[in-house]
């Protein structure tokens, strides 16, 4: 859908919270500022050739998702973060972003005011609402979330039915755990699984909406979207990020530049390419530095995990939901993280957790944390042999799916984008495919089901790519390096695992 500006107040409504779903926005003739929901009605009012971003798919071949603005069409971007059309419908207004602090006091303080603003976000989010869904896990940011939720049902701040949702296989603790929370709660609870049909079926999802992130991330995000009787969904996936301080499981005193590893990893580039691709991915991360700037390297990191990873990678995947039905991120409005923001990084650690916890009216804690089968900060065994994975990804693309995924990567849609190094490509997937052993995707499964559904993109789409050729060094990173770094990277993987 395009978005007519005179009306884009309720479209930008949440622009300054971190959840806000950034739409997509490229330029008329006369330098006014089009936007557009969905990628297909966007793509159409491109007032240029569409051509592949080469800077885009380095990223996503590196992290897992565009950086910044970027998407795979040059010329094309999602509207800046913390941004809105100005009066005149050509320029950005930024909001004022909250600051960083170093602020302490006791974790038991800490936790109730975070209660406290999560009840009022919540509140917000539901008022008036019927039947409220709330994705579920086995996890302590969703848990927190269904807590608060809970406190003003039975406070009778709320009165809405819940329907708590949950994905993954059978006999795995997100699910085992998740269900035993929705009892307790008193909440009818959904279950959509997650099988090779449905990571298949995510390929076409990720091409259909332009290939900004790996087909593994969807889960069963298409199922949940097509639910029924929903007036809105909450989501906690920020939980973690805000309320722990933690990134992929690194607290943020421990995060590295977050352009680090943006490599041409398995040489899967043409070295032409990858040399030219890295002067936008600098200047998308410079950008933001820039225009969000902060003085010690901690909060600087902090930015650029909202900005970018946050932002374009789970916030773009779970926006699929949004495409039916509202999804609202807890813990993403300015009064919540600008809260948690204003406080010592130190101040900010699992503790919180722990004490929002013992402020809930149905006790949660005891039921296990699906990260390690354990009471959440407790110490001894797990409770049970439940595996913690809830899906078996890398299997399946490795199985199953590896023929269907071969002949796309393979395939002359990819091929005549003119930037792959087709023989590194080949090697890569041969290699990964009988070195790997885990049942969780490698970084080369990830990039291959990826790359799968770039080949429909491509195809979808008429999405033009460069001319370029191959040189000597090409087939030197084709034949030698690339097979290598697949091989040194599995290897290390299994030694690993078994120490």
């Amino acid at each position: 859908m395009v978005i007519d500006l005179t009306l884009g107040g309720e479209i930008f409504k949440h622009y300054n919270y971190l959840g806000f779903m950034t739409p997509y926005c490229t330029y008329d003739a006369g330098g006014r500022l089009t936007i557009a929901s969905e990628f297909a009605d966007a793509l159409s009012g491109l007032q240029e050739p569409r051509r592949i971003d080469t800077s885009a798919i380095v990223e996503i071949i590196s992290r897992y998702h565009c950086f910044a603005d970027r998407t795979l069409i040059q010329g094309l971007s999602r509207t800046p973060w913390m941004a809105r059309p100005d009066a005149t419908g050509t320029e950005w207004d930024f909001a004022s972003l909250p600051s960083h602090g170093d602020g302490v006091m006791p974790v038991e303080d800490v936790a109730k005011t975070l209660f406290d603003k999560l009840q009022t976000e919540i509140l917000a989010y539901c008022e008036g609402r019927s039947t409220v869904g709330v994705l579920l896990s086995g996890g302590m940011d969703s848990r927190i979330a269904a807590g608060v939720l809970d406190c003003l049902l039975k406070t009778r701040r709320i009165s809405a039915n819940v329907v708590a949702i949950t994905w993954g296989m059978e006999q795995t603790r997100d699910v085992i755990y998740a269900r035993q929370i929705a009892r307790r709660l008193g909440w009818e609870w959904v279950h959509h699984p997650i099988s090779a049909e449905v990571l298949l079926n995510n390929i076409a999802e990720t091409a259909k909406r332009g290939c900004e992130y790996s087909p593994v991330h969807l889960h069963a995000i298409p199922q949940v979207r097509d639910m029924e009787g929903l007036d809105c969904i909450l989501a906690a996936s920020y939980g973690d990020s805000v309320g722990r301080a933690e990134y992929s499981g690194r607290h943020l005193t421990q995060l590295i530049p977050f352009e680090q590893h943006t490599l041409n990893w398995f040489k899967l580039l043409r070295v032409g390419i990858y040399k030219e691709a890295s002067r936008g991915i600098a200047q998308d991360v410079a950008r933001y530095r820039t225009l969000f700037s902060r003085t010690m390297d901690y909060q600087q990191h902090e930015i650029d995990q909202q900005a970018h990873y946050m932002r374009r990678k789970l916030n773009h995947c779970m926006a699929v939901i949004n495409e039916k039905i509202p999804l609202l991120h807890v813990f993403t409005s300015p009064d919540v993280f600008g809260f948690m923001w204003s406080l010592s990084p130190q101040v900010r650690n699992d503790l919180v957790y722990k004490h929002l916890l013992s402020l809930f009216e149905t006790e949660l804690a005891d039921i296990p944390w699906a990260r390690n089968g354990k009471p959440y900060l407790t110490q001894g065994e797990a409770v049970d042999f439940y595996p913690s994975l809830h899906h078996r990804y890398g299997e399946w693309i490795r199985g199953e799916l590896y023929e269907v995924i071969r002949e796309k990567v393979l395939s002359d849609r990819i091929e005549r984008l003119n930037i792959f190094n087709m023989q590194a490509l080949a090697s890569a997937l041969t290699i990964n495919r009988k070195l790997a052993r885990k049942i969780q995707a490698t970084k080369m499964d990830e990039v291959s089901i990826w790359l799968a559904a770039l080949a429909d993109f491509v195809e979808m789409y008429d999405i033009q790519g460069f001319d370029s050729h191959q040189t000597l060094l090409d087939v030197v990173n084709g034949t030698v390096i690339g097979p290598l770094q697949v091989a040194g990277l599995a290897l290390t993987k299994l030694i690993l695992s078994r120490q």
